[in-house]
């Protein structure tokens, strides 16, 4: 039988092998040290597409790579080519940065009302507020307030910029009426709106004292002492913000780097002789306590009513308390012996004014009332530009010293503080936080008939039109708190006076008060004048009847920050004409900005960057896929503080020609030498302390913007970004993006990152 002539298809099928084996070879990455699956230059969004791309992480102990993460609404991940050496010919282009809804803040606002079981306000405002946002299995805390006009916990976002999109937990916690947890969803720019209410509810308990014959006892001894006390309540753990990813710069060895409680009324003491009487209501004495939470009474008495004291407790839910009767034994004379005792409370037999308490909690006696004053009360009718504050320090005595820093109390445009008589209330008058007026001292008058003293103070002011202050779109999203900061100087006077203007950025016009004008035109003139100009992302805002418990760190998901571009002094003359016509030419910000964002826009923390020069990215991969390979056989190398205390002061003039690989070895180890064939990756690497460049990192903010004023970029010149967000490992960057610097500051855009996952 003849054989068949099968030679062309056995050369094919070679070609076939041959080629499937080069296919393998280089998906293995062909050798020793393996280069991780990536993407291409991630690039900015909009509302409509995602064009960024992550970058795949590596499976614990596998040295080749994991497929890229399922796929997520708004994340194209069509383009899956590696970290390439780039070439001239295949040299990459630089981002396009698209600007939308995605460099903008989440927008949205949460708003409760917060009632007890029975739809009443809470009696006591002394609970702590706490709000969480959940990312994955980590939570960070934002701020939260309780607004007391209207009784409403209001979640609005740092600066009141909104929550950005996702699930949030708050948590309310009262010792007396125990708490609440409850768990909600925004989506960008949503407002909602809802009701919180406690398992317990505030109730006026009466107690109806008679004596044996049934009639009505008009005096008890003092009211009650009074405790209500929810159950304990247990602390919830919670996972916060995950350990830094990146690695510091080499370090010289010298310089591196629920509860349980109550209320009470107090009771009346004398001295021991029990001269003190209570007047009843017609027998009744009405006690607010708790229901659904333990309680407990007690009247302190004494041998005139026949018992020492009278105790109940409980958790006061039966109908027999709505009117409890006590039958005392009173002594024959009752009425002869208590006729010259000193009567407390007459004004409010039995503590009537507890039935209206609701009335009262919602429609508190107006400032000047005198019956709600206890001694003396200074009442402030201002008239001034809208946010205007008023700070007050006591002074008892003319040789005490005196600081104005506390802030007065105010209902619309009466400011009131209570003080002594013959005590002298200094005040200032603040706008967006600085005083712009001159301290003013007032004393109080020792006049019985009248125990308010009130007086009135007008704050006039012009509308002024800003300068354009043009900010790019990321920064000026970012920007939510502007400023512009006069700061005039006396040197005849105790201290500067200080004017703060904050302005609408979209309307481009704040009110001048007309003070300033007066102080700058006025004698004695000035020795010189400051302008700044300030803008931040962030600010805290005072908040009331709540212990604030956010992190000023980093890494506790928020920093208050403003930047601050001083101009240098100018004259108070030209400062007074020119402020008014809005002449002063605002400066220009520079660095870097860009806004990393997860798959649903929202802005995520944690996020840490690194800077790598263009030029130098080829190495830099170079040197990652030796990392890698070291890690994998633990001996990654990490510059210690024993290469910093040689290195440090000659550090930025290593290159190839300077480096000494003999005395590198030490620090880095001989598989490192011997795979940096190089002498230019081994400089590199003593300059940036890793593969990427230690000295050039950047961290997002709570709400995903990375500012960062000092930022090592030049205008015209490319760099590559790289960003980890849910990845926790530095030799595997959730992405990369390549882009150009342009003028004084570089607007990246929003950048698309993997969430955190669970």
């Amino acid at each position: 039988m003849t054989r068949p002539n099968n030679i062309p298809l056995l050369g094919l099928c070679a070609i076939a092998a041959l080629a499937l084996a080069l296919w393998l070879l280089l998906a293995d990455g062909g050798g020793d040290v393996h280069a991780p699956e990536a993407n291409t230059p991630a690039t900015a969004l909009d509302t409509q597409a995602a064009l960024d791309v992550p970058l795949s992480a590596k499976a614990e102990g596998d040295t080749g790579t994991l497929p890229l993460p399922e796929k997520t609404a708004n994340l194209d991940q069509t383009d899956k080519r590696g970290f390439e050496e780039t070439t001239a010919e295949t040299e990459e282009p630089a981002l396009v940065p698209v600007y939308g809804a995605l460099v903008r803040r989440g927008g949205a606002i949460a708003r409760f009302e917060l009632l007890d079981a029975h739809d009443q306000p809470l009696f006591d405002d002394a609970f702590r507020l706490q709000l969480w946002r959940r990312l994955g299995i980590r939570w960070i805390e934002e701020e939260v307030i309780w607004d007391d006009e209207q009784r409403l916990i209001t979640c609005d976002g740092h600066s009141a910029a909104g929550l950005e999109p996702g699930e949030y937990e708050l948590q309310v916690d009262s010792s007396l009426y125990g708490r609440i947890v409850h768990r909600f969803r925004v989506d960008k720019d949503e407002k909602l709106d809802g009701v919180l209410r406690m398992d317990s509810w505030r109730r006026i308990v009466c107690f109806d004292f008679k004596d044996l014959n049934g009639e009505p006892v008009a005096w008890i001894h003092a009211a009650p002492f009074v405790t209500s006390q929810a159950p304990k309540l247990e602390a919830i753990e919670r996972t916060g913000a995950p350990d830094p990813v990146l690695r510091l710069p080499p370090q010289r060895s010298a310089g591196g780097r629920g509860g349980r409680g109550g209320f009470s009324y107090r009771r009346a003491r004398g001295d021991g002789s029990r001269q003190y009487k209570t007047a009843t209501d017609n027998g009744r004495y009405y006690v607010p306590v708790i229901s659904g939470v333990q309680n407990s009474v007690t009247f302190s008495l004494g041998d005139e009513w026949g018992v020492d004291s009278v105790h109940f407790e409980g958790e006061f839910l039966a109908q027999e308390w709505e009117c409890k009767e006590v039958v005392l034994d009173l002594v024959l004379d009752f009425n002869e012996l208590t006729a010259d005792w000193t009567p407390l409370g007459t004004q409010d037999p039995g503590r009537r004014s507890h039935l209206q308490w609701i009335d009262g909690l919602l429609n508190p006696p107006a400032p000047d009332d005198p019956a709600d004053v206890r001694d003396r009360r200074l009442v402030i009718e201002l008239e001034a530009p809208r946010g205007a504050l008023v700070k007050y320090g006591k002074q008892s005595r003319p040789e005490d010293a005196y600081s104005i820093t506390n802030l007065m109390a105010h209902r619309g445009n009466l400011h009131y503080v209570d003080a002594r008589a013959g005590e002298t209330v200094w005040f200032v008058v603040e706008s967006q936080g600085l005083p712009i007026t001159l301290p003013e001292p007032v004393k109080l008058a020792d006049d019985a008939d009248n125990p308010i003293q009130r007086i009135k103070r007008v704050i006039s002011a012009s509308v002024m039109t800003m300068p354009d202050w043009s900010l790019p779109p990321t920064l000026d999203a970012w920007a939510v708190h502007r400023q512009l900061i006069v700061s005039l100087d006396w040197q005849s006077h105790d201290g500067p006076v200080l004017g703060s203007w904050g302005f609408d950025a979209a309307s481009r016009t704040c009110q001048l008060p007309d003070a300033l004008s007066l102080l700058l035109s006025g004698a004695p003139q000035p020795d010189g004048a400051h302008v700044q100009w300030r803008f931040g992302g962030s600010e805290r805002r005072q908040i009331l009847r709540i212990r604030p418990t956010a992190s000023d760190r980093w890494d506790g998901g928020w920093t208050p920050e403003l930047k601050t571009i001083q101009i240098d002094m100018i004259n108070p003359t030209e400062l007074a004409a020119s402020l008014p016509a809005g002449q002063l030419t605002p400066p220009k910000p520079s660095g870097l900005i860009l806004r990393v964002v997860g798959p649903s826009g929202e802005g995520l923390p944690w996020v840490e960057c690194s800077i790598v020069r263009y030029e130098d990215d080829k190495r830099a991969n170079r040197l990652r896929d030796i990392e890698t390979a070291l890690a994998d056989e633990g001996t990654r190398p990490s510059l210690n503080s024993v290469f910093a205390d040689d290195y440090y002061d000659h550090i930025d003039e290593f290159n190839e020609d300077t480096i000494d690989p003999d005395r590198m070895k030490p620090f880095v180890g001989e598989a490192f030498i011997r795979h940096t064939s190089d002498p230019g990756d081994l400089a590199y690497y003593a300059r940036t302390g890793a593969w990427y460049n230690t000295w050039a990192r950047v961290k997002s903010d709570a709400v995903g913007y990375i500012y960062d004023s000092d930022a090592p970029v030049f205008a015209g010149q490319k760099y590559v970004l790289y960003l980890w967000s849910n990845s926790r490992d530095d030799l595997h960057p959730d992405a990369r993006v390549v882009f150009q610097a342009t003028g004084d500051l570089t607007d990246i855009g929003a950048i698309q990152l993997p969430a955190y996952s669970d």
